[in-house]
């Protein structure tokens, strides 16, 4: 279940940690190779962990609330 964390607070849901929703501003097609793959790995080599939904359009890559920063620089970094 993907909702805030003031919403899971509550209604009494056990949640495993704050994360931060990070959107790729670009469109993106359910038929691309590798894109998802090149931003988690950017994300891995910094030790980053994040989890991905993917949508009809957009990507969103959640990741620890603490370095949603440093994780916005890393992918600014992409080209």
């Amino acid at each position: 279940m993907i909702c805030l964390l003031s919403e899971a607070q509550a209604k009494g849901l056990k949640h495993e940690g704050e994360f931060k929703n990070i959107s790729l501003s670009i469109n993106s097609s359910l038929h691309a190779v590798g894109l998802t793959a090149r931003v988690s790995t950017a994300l891995a080599d910094c030790e980053i962990a994040c989890n991905v939904v993917a949508g009809f359009y957009h990507d969103h890559f959640f990741v620890p609330s603490a370095r949603a920063d440093e994780a916005m620089k890393i992918l600014s970094s992409l080209k």
